[in-house]
């Protein structure tokens, strides 16, 4: 008696489906690198005199937009769809990349 052979499911669904997974990936990616570059920088402002609560101040400036816009992204998400608000967002972080890799001295 042999085995009997299971089929193996398709990794992807199609090509389209390939594609959006590698884009969310190096979004996720990307986003995880711009959090451990503000890391780092707040390294950069200790050696450049900052205390840490002035550090912490300069961080927590951040967190005001990053609130207002969860709500807002729920909203935009709503109106025209999880995947095309996660492609947009995903493209806004590999512009604001690209404009630092263009922008820096």
């Amino acid at each position: 008696m042999s085995a009997p052979s299971v089929a193996r499911p398709a990794s992807f669904v199609d090509g389209q489906a390939l594609r959006e997974y590698a884009f969310v990936v190096l979004a996720v990616f990307l986003t995880a690198l711009t959090a451990h570059q503000s890391i780092m920088l707040s390294v950069v402002w200790g050696k450049a005199g900052f205390t840490p609560a002035e550090i912490g101040l300069l961080f927590s400036v951040y967190g005001i937009p990053q609130v207002l816009l969860a709500f807002l992204s729920c909203a935009v998400a709503n109106r025209f769809g999880l995947l095309p608000t996660m492609r947009f967002g995903g493209f806004m972080v590999m512009l604001g990349l690209a404009s630092f890799a263009l922008t820096q001295n």
